[in-house]
């Protein structure tokens, strides 16, 4: 009977650890329905239900409500076994009860799973109460005390008490971590232990039974009712873990469980609230560094990357400051690379540095770096930034720039001392035959010529770039311009063959025709300088669609690949063979582009070095020539080559 009733109260103290009232108290840090609760147990029951935090101080002491704070791990071995998570029963003394019956368990965070957060321990005191139900039978002639000293001996012996026929018996009382605690005595009559052990044992079974029915009973309700909405807790804060905080969750009630879902519900809309600001700043922070058109990176104070946008490593081939690391410093005396000086920067916290590089090999690249330290808002390190800005085109620019300048000074003193020294040769010294004075006056015109087709196209460069460009639209027979300028240029290119090659029904173009022939004397002139050793020079004329196709294609040096990319930028001139020998400060190309695109055309070349070149431009045709009172395709082709002979003669 003893054992049972310390199984008893190991049982119910398993089931109180699960009440949501015991947990609230100690995970919650809400003792009062707790304290209200066991002292109800205490009144009515008879037995004292004691709870303990994890430090082993009590909170909530039934037989005495208002007392808390003692440290009973300390004296206690079963709270002690508690506390390391088992429960266990057995009998000892070590507070205010004494020698008691006592069953432990230990209180969880989620009240089957989690971290230990207290113990439960309900506890009997061995007094009359006790001792009267532990008497076997009806009790007659049967008496059991309780002693807590063991008077040096362990051992369970039973003896004949001065030859009657009562026998004593002792029984040594163990505490929960099995050490000896006292013993129980029991002085029944001999008739009686037979009966009394029947009856024991009948009772044990039937107790037990009843028992563990009522406490799977018991623990299925509690579970069910607390593992439902843990449950439902668990699964919304995995979906949390993993970002998604659309699902509302679904818990109700008035207990603690349900005070924890709303908690839990409103931290789900917080972080979802805060999560999808901080993924629009993140998008925006994003969006600004990408479309940056320089390439920016940052490091941590071991060089390593933090971030980058997709534009440094476009500009430098590679990610972090390793694809830097072979550049060559421009703007120092010493020879250095950007590996060898981008270490000192990072370790410096205070200097701001700003640097050029170059990559020499081809194709030649130049970058001006900048980099400075970046603090957080309260001044500690967050590390250094480096921005790359690609300016080899700037440079280039600059240097064609420069180059231009000295051309143009050259080009403009070349007539000008023509000018001034035939002038100067007229007005000083004489007198001159009036042969000699046409021959010096001719030179001058021819000076005079040149310097105002070199004011002509810097001032078609300037209109270009200011936007002021004027076009006289009108009906245009293309054809007929070309064979003016192939005609007008057929005695100052005796080597070469000069041709016009036009296409069955071209129709007219709509263009303004000063410009037209400006951009077809530009480019024969071009074919004839840069084909020295003269050759054919065919302008072919053919329609596509709704615009006129031109072309000029000669048999001269050519270009490569690289420098046919750039032939239409203003400034600039192939490097070539002929490019000492001939003339000219790069605008030539730069305003044709300029006048065909002012039409809605546009304007390539196809080049070979040694084979030649062949520019070509489209207009845009004539679509309804009625408007104009032109006659345009219906113009027959035998017409239009006795016209183009007309011209030619």
């Amino acid at each position: 009977m003893y054992a049972e009733r310390a199984a008893t109260l190991q049982a119910e103290g398993e089931a109180v650890s699960l009440y949501p009232a015991v947990i609230a108290a100690l995970a919650g840090n809400n003792p009062a329905p707790l304290l209200q609760w066991s002292g109800q147990v205490a009144a009515v029951q008879g037995i004292d239900v004691t709870v303990v935090d994890a430090a082993g101080r009590v909170i909530a002491r039934g037989h005495a409500p208002d007392q808390a704070g003692d440290d009973l791990a300390a004296s206690l071995s079963g709270m002690r076994l508690a506390l390391a998570r088992q429960s266990v029963s057995g009998a000892e003394a070590g507070d205010e009860l004494g020698l008691a019956v006592r069953g432990y368990a230990p209180v969880r965070q989620n009240g089957r799973e989690g971290p230990v957060v207290g113990a439960v321990m309900i506890a009997e005191p061995l007094g009359p109460s006790l001792l009267s139900r532990l008497r076997p039978g009806d009790g007659t002639g049967t008496s059991v005390t309780a002693d807590a000293g063991l008077n040096g001996s362990t051992q369970q012996a039973c003896i004949l008490l001065g030859g009657t026929a009562t026998a004593s018996c002792w029984f040594t009382l163990f505490s929960p971590d099995g050490q000896p605690s006292g013993r129980l005595a029991l002085s029944v009559p001999l008739n009686q232990i037979d009966q009394a052990l029947a009856d024991a044992q009948h009772a044990l079974w039937a107790v037990g039974a009843l028992v563990l029915l009522g406490g799977a009973i018991a623990a299925w309700l509690l579970a069910r009712s607390l593992t439902r909405p843990l449950d439902r807790l668990t699964s919304a804060a995995n979906e949390i873990a993993d970002g998604a905080y659309g699902r509302a969750l679904e818990v109700s009630g008035q207990d603690e469980i349900g005070v924890l879902g709303g908690a839990f519900e409103t931290m789900r809309q917080q972080v979802a609230a805060t999560t999808a600001r901080l993924r629009d700043q993140r998008d925006v922070l994003d969006a600004v560094l990408e479309s940056i058109a320089n390439g920016v990176l940052l490091v941590e104070s071991a060089g390593h990357q933090v971030v980058a946008n997709r534009r440094w490593t476009d500009l430098l081939g590679g990610e972090g400051l390793d694809a830097a690391a072979a550049l060559h410093r421009v703007d120092s005396l010493r020879q250095q690379t950007f590996g060898e000086v981008v270490h000192g920067w990072v370790d410096d916290r205070v200097r701001v540095v700003t640097a050029e590089f170059e990559r020499t090999e081809p194709p030649y690249q130049r970058v001006r770096c900048y980099t400075a330290p970046v603090r957080h808002a309260h001044g500690s390190a967050i590390g250094r930034l480096f921005v790359m800005r690609d300016i080899t085109h700037e440079t280039e620019a600059e240097r064609m720039r420069s180059a231009f300048v000295a051309t143009v000074s050259h080009e403009l003193r070349s007539p000008l001392t023509a000018i001034a020294g035939y002038t100067d040769t007229l007005l000083k010294a004489g007198p001159w035959d009036a042969h000699t004075q046409r021959e010096f006056l001719e030179i001058v015109a021819q000076a005079v010529s040149k310097l105002a087709g070199l004011v002509d196209n810097l001032l078609e460069a300037a209109k270009v770039e200011a936007g002021v460009l004027e076009l006289d639209r009108a009906p245009v027979r293309v054809e007929r311009l070309a064979q003016q300028v192939l005609t007008q240029r057929r005695a100052l290119a005796p080597l070469h063959q000069l041709r016009v090659e036009v296409a069955p029904e071209v129709p007219l173009a709509e263009a303004d025709p000063v410009r037209v022939e400006q951009v077809l004397v530009n480019l024969v002139d071009n074919a004839i300088k840069y084909s020295p050793d003269g050759g054919p020079i065919t302008v072919h004329i053919a329609s596509a669609r709704d615009e006129l196709r031109i072309a000029v294609s000669d048999h001269g040096v050519g270009v490569t690949p690289e420098h046919a990319e750039r032939l239409f930028e203003r400034f600039y001139r192939a490097d070539s063979s002929l490019r000492r020998t001939t003339k000219g400060v790069g605008l030539g190309l730069f305003i044709c582009r300029s006048l065909v695109e002012a039409h809605g055309g546009r304007i390539w070349v196809e080049s070979r070095p040694g084979q030649g070149s062949t520019f070509s431009f489209t207009l845009p045709a004539l679509v309804d020539p009625a408007q104009y009172g032109a006659t345009g395709p219906g113009t027959s082709q035998d017409a239009r080559i006795e016209e183009l002979g007309e011209v030619a003669a």
